[in-house]
């Protein structure tokens, strides 16, 4: 059962001691303050909440914004391959860098996209980004041409023209190399020198398409039969200015690499390990190969004159009767146009032999014909091509790797 005084006690709280209702020595205007006191209090109460609950909105969409921001960066590094230094080299930028572009992100919430500080912040945040991305494709590109280097070394075909790529490659790919970052590029310390990786260009490989034009070039001058004339030899050096003025690794190439030989040319080092002697370094280079064509070119020469010479002494056994032929200089082995007999071999895969007119007036012999050999004989003949010596046969190959012999 409820208390009665209780009851009493609250109903005189509430009329002021007044049965009939209203109140009793409170002042009614008092009373309506309170009232609206109290009406108002729970307005702003009301108003906080909503503030409160727009606040936390907003904290939110901050939040989701400077989340989309983080998702933007390119940061997905592939840092498989690289040595404990340069991992930590990498972790430790890229620490660095999203600091930064959360920083930025932070502020640029502040702003609307029309004010200057929006594109401020907007502006550093995409530079950011760029760096990551050109941080990722400096990481590929170098590991990649790390692993080219190595198996190009490995297969003999990088050149030993130019030393001083060739060291900075030794340090740059080395396993104990590291590496700064500067705005995504690597950096590297080679004796000194500060090398942007980007910038760096590997050793060049070794001219083996060139070397192998010229000895064509040399085969060619061989079986012409000709020696070369001043003509010939101009056309020469037009032809090779091209050829080693494609590339800049020709030239220190065909200068080092022992293309043509067991031996470098015989050409001044400061030539070849400067890049401020190019035009001399390619003179000397367009001497020593224009030296050793025309050395082959004589030795065909002598060879087809020892043809021509024998033929005074053949027998009728393994050569057909001569022919008398008016022959141009393009088609006569002296390279002079004249009358010669022609001496066919009833083997139609073997060569035949030539006598000039002149040649066969100036005998007392009627030419007769007779077995001839592979081995001609001449004079005794030792050439160089940078202290090459060149070979009896009439492959191009050989004629710029070892001896020529003739004996008389």
């Amino acid at each position: 059962m409820a208390n009665k005084s209780l009851i009493e006690g609250e109903l005189y709280a509430i009329t002021g001691g007044n049965k009939q209702g209203g109140f009793t020595g409170v002042d009614k205007q008092t009373f309506q303050d309170i009232e609206n006191m109290s009406r108002s209090l729970e307005q702003r109460n009301i108003r906080r909440q909503q503030e409160i609950a727009k606040k936390e909105s907003k904290i939110q969409s901050i939040n989701n914004q400077i989340g989309s921001y983080l998702n933007q960066i390119k940061s997905d590094f592939d840092i498989s391959g690289l040595t404990s230094k340069q991992h930590n080299s990498v972790a430790s930028w890229l620490d660095g860098k999203k600091q930064e572009y959360i920083d930025a992100a932070n502020e640029i919430v502040n702003y609307s996209p029309s004010d200057p500080e929006y594109m401020q912040y907007k502006d550093a945040m995409n530079s950011i980004n760029r760096e990551f991305v050109a941080l990722a494709n400096n990481l590929k590109t170098y590991k990649d041409s790390q692993v080219g280097f190595y198996n190009e070394f490995d297969e003999g075909r990088i050149s030993n023209g130019d030393l001083k790529a060739l060291n900075q490659a030794k340090e740059i790919y080395s396993p104990e190399a590291n590496f700064n970052i500067n705005g995504g590029a690597l950096v590297f310390d080679v004796d000194g020198d500060e090398i942007e990786f980007s910038k760096f260009k590997n050793p060049s490989s070794k001219a083996f398409a060139a070397a192998g034009t010229i000895m064509d070039m040399a085969e060619q001058y061989h079986n012409s039969g000709r020696q070369m004339d001043q003509y010939s030899e101009a056309n020469l050096r037009l032809k090779l200015e091209d050829i080693l003025s494609k590339e800049p690794g020709v030239l220190k190439s065909l200068a080092n690499d022992k293309l043509f030989n067991s031996k470098i040319m015989n050409i001044d080092p400061i030539l070849t390990d400067s890049d401020e002697y190019g035009t001399e370094l390619r003179e000397k280079v367009t001497d020593e190969i224009v030296r050793a064509l025309k050395e082959a070119a004589d030795l065909g020469y002598k060879a087809k004159q020892s043809k021509i010479n024998q033929a005074g002494s053949l027998s009728t056994s393994d050569y057909k009767s001569p022919v008398l032929m008016g022959l141009t200089s393009a088609e006569s082995p002296t390279g002079k146009a004249g009358k010669f007999f022609v001496y066919a071999h009833k083997d139609p895969n073997k060569e035949p032999l030539y006598r000039s007119v002149s040649a066969a007036n100036n005998s007392n012999s009627t030419p007769t014909t007779t077995t001839t050999t592979t081995s001609v004989n001449e004079p005794k003949v030792n050439t160089t091509f940078s202290s090459l010596q060149l070979p009896e046969t009439m492959s191009a190959t050989d004629a710029l790797e070892t001896d020529y012999t003739f004996n008389r």
